[in-house]
């Protein structure tokens, strides 16, 4: 049996005032340099604070976030089609650092 994984998610305890915790810092580019070498994407949850997304999007090369920051929880029947994000939308490069754009930043 085989088990697949290709995404590493990155607990809220690391992130929580991460711009503020250099130990935080620390770790999370360990384990950004090991989705690396891995070929693996990260996903960081708990992003709360404008400061926590903007010390990610500048110090780091994440691309996928979650968190209240963006919306709190919500049940999948309660989403309409007004308030579910278009693949488009998500897309939106809003932030560039070394020449690259990424994406996955948004907050609706």
């Amino acid at each position: 049996m085989w088990i697949s994984a290709d995404e590493l998610k990155v607990d809220r305890s690391f992130i929580t005032d991460i711009h503020k915790r250099p130990r935080s810092q620390s770790i999370l580019k360990a384990i950004e340099s090991l989705a690396s070498a891995l070929g693996m994407s990260i996903i960081v949850e708990g992003v709360e604070t404008a400061e926590e997304l903007v010390y990610l999007q500048a110090a780091t090369r994440i691309r996928l976030a979650q968190g209240y920051y963006f919306s709190k929880p919500v049940f999948l029947d309660e989403l309409s089609q007004s308030q579910t994000v278009s693949r488009e939308l998500r897309n939106l490069p809003v932030a560039t650092r070394y020449g690259e754009t990424r994406v996955g930043w948004s907050r609706s």
